[in-house]
């Protein structure tokens, strides 16, 4: 009897010291994969973060580049990428240490010491970088079967089977295991390592950055810029006299399939919601434009009168063309270190038929001119016409003419004309000449990457009327925008939406509104919004990725 007690009570104390040692184990390893999920989310945080303030940072000279890039992995262990990297025609990934301190944070490491490893979406590189680059560009990577990845980030834990890491410190194969070290862009969370009789062969712990998840904040920044912008057209209107409508926000383009080569972005009046009004680079937009000139021949202007056309006529006058074209474009040195020389190409054409007569214009100069409202000479939109600028080109501005301006009259019969090449004296004036957002460098109103990465194609905005051109500038509860989901939600002015990705059921190469925007979001001119945290029994669609941005007040 003493003996069975003595083996049941030995029986006792090994079957609790087992259970010890499991639960030592099993809190032992609760640790370190703790410590190692915390060491992977601090590093997607701040990949997140470093790709949302990209254009902010200085050290970055590529005015086209802006928010969502991300830096080339680390294969020397500097804790500095090593671009160029990727293959995006080969479908070859980058896959190295994670770039700590180029992206600003402390050195991370897993539980066991190692630092993390990193791989990429080619179409999300900074170096070489792939444009445009927006909520419409796709992850590349997966993880687990899972698509639409734009990097992932890896512990790779204690070495296992034959992986020798003072010997191969940079060798990849040293560090991760399975399809994780082969390039492919297929990641995963478990596996197994090839002739290897370990009991462990599979360690990685690999996070997912989803494009979702980048996009989201990249997405805010990008309505911050917007609302920066339109608040800054507002009080530079603002700051000008006359001041009819004291500061109000620009007409808008009216929405149209932004994808398509021809679709133009030009404001038009009456416009409340739509897209950001902007003249791109080189586009010749329409407008009616009114010419002063005074180019007498001692100015040095080229004056030839012919039949009924006498050099009186020729030499001054005045004349407004109703349907005319004109272009602006910045002056830069070509890639690859753009350089601003502060000079704006212009350009106007267009005729005007009036008296029995027909009045020809085509100008071409480049001129100094410096956004401070005196040589640019702004005139603020009117209920009837978006902003309008004037050029001024005369003796004493340093002017050179790209083209020799020309000024034709004719009769029908005889033509005469009058032309000018640097004249010392003498003027032309052309004012009325329509003027969206400025994306000229040195003169943006709108950042170049902006436009370079087709954010103009995936924001929506929508005035008030009180807050258009026109309008007081305040509204009350019956006139304001409407937005469910804010607290109150019936005294906004102005709000800018971001699109987001394309949706399941959405067909955005149709160009509907549909398409781009949900729920009530594209419902147009109803003056009434949504934002995403708007509760799901009062009709919240949760497939539903619109970001809602109020610009003012």
């Amino acid at each position: 009897m003493a003996a069975l007690l003595l083996f049941i009570l030995l029986l006792v104390v090994g079957a609790t010291t087992l259970l010890v040692s499991k639960l030592n184990k099993a809190a032992t390893q609760y640790y370190r994969d703790d410590v190692t999920m915390k060491a992977l989310l601090k590093a997607k945080e701040s990949l997140i973060g470093f790709a949302a303030t990209y254009p902010d940072n200085q050290a970055f000279s590529d005015t086209n580049a802006g928010p969502g890039f991300l830096p080339c992995p680390d294969t020397d262990g500097n804790g500095s990428p090593n671009p160029p990297c990727g293959s995006a025609g080969s479908g070859t990934y980058a896959v190295g240490r994670f770039p700590w301190e180029y992206i600003g944070t402390d050195e991370i490491r897993d539980s066991s010491g190692e630092q993390l490893w990193y791989s990429l979406s080619n179409n999300f590189r900074n170096n070489p970088k792939t444009f445009p680059l927006n909520s419409e560009t796709p992850g590349q990577l997966s993880l687990d079967g899972n698509s639409d990845i734009v990097a992932v980030i890896i512990a790779p834990g204690t070495p296992v089977c034959n992986q020798d890491r003072p010997a191969g410190s940079n060798n990849v194969a040293n560090y991760l295991e399975d399809v994780n070290t082969n390039g492919t862009g297929t990641f995963v969370n478990g596996g197994s390592t090839a002739g290897c009789s370990d009991f462990i062969t599979f360690n990685d712990i690999v996070v997912a950055v989803t494009r979702d998840e980048l996009m989201k904040p990249v997405e805010k920044r990008v309505l911050g810029e917007v609302a920066n912008v339109l608040n800054t057209y507002q009080n530079d209107m603002d700051l000008l006299t006359p001041t009819p409508n004291d500061g109000s926000f620009p007409w808008l383009s009216p929405f149209s399939n932004p994808r398509l080569s021809t679709t133009t972005f030009d404001g038009n009046p009456s416009t409340q919601e739509g897209l950001l009004p902007i003249h791109l680079q080189d586009e010749q937009f329409s407008t009616s434009f009114t010419v002063s000139w005074n180019l007498p021949a001692s100015s040095g202007a080229t004056v030839n009168p012919a039949g009924t056309i006498t050099a009186t006529e020729l030499e001054s006058g005045t004349q407004t063309v109703t349907s005319g074209i004109c272009r602006w474009q910045e002056d830069v040195d070509p890639p690859p270190t753009p350089t601003i020389n502060g000079a704006n190409t212009i350009e106007c054409k267009g005729s005007v038929s009036t008296g029995g007569k027909t009045y020809t214009f085509d100008f071409g100069f480049t001129e100094d001119i410096s956004f401070n409202g005196t040589l640019l000479n702004l005139s603020q939109p009117t209920s009837g016409s978006i902003r309008t600028r004037e050029v001024l080109v005369n003796g004493s501005l340093p002017v050179q003419s790209i083209s020799t301006p020309v000024i034709k009259i004719s009769d029908g019969i005889s033509t005469g004309t009058v032309s000018i090449e640097n004249p010392s004296s003498g003027s032309i004036q052309i004012s009325g000449i329509n003027y969206d957002l400025n994306v000229s460098p040195g003169q943006e109103e709108i950042p170049r990457w902006f436009i370079a990465n087709n954010w103009h194609h995936l924001i929506y905005i929508s005035e008030a009327s009180d807050y258009a051109p026109g309008g007081s500038g305040t509204c009350t509860a019956g006139s304001c925008l409407t937005i469910k989901g804010v607290s109150p939600n019936n005294t906004t002015g102005v709000i800018a939406i971001a699109a987001g990705k394309e949706l399941p059921g959405q067909n955005r190469t149709s160009g509907t509104l549909v398409s781009y925007l949900e729920n009530e979001n594209n419902s147009v001119l109803d003056n009434i919004f949504m934002k995403n945290t708007y509760p799901p029994d009062a009709g919240y669609d949760p497939n539903f990725n619109d970001q809602v941005r109020i610009v003012a007040p």
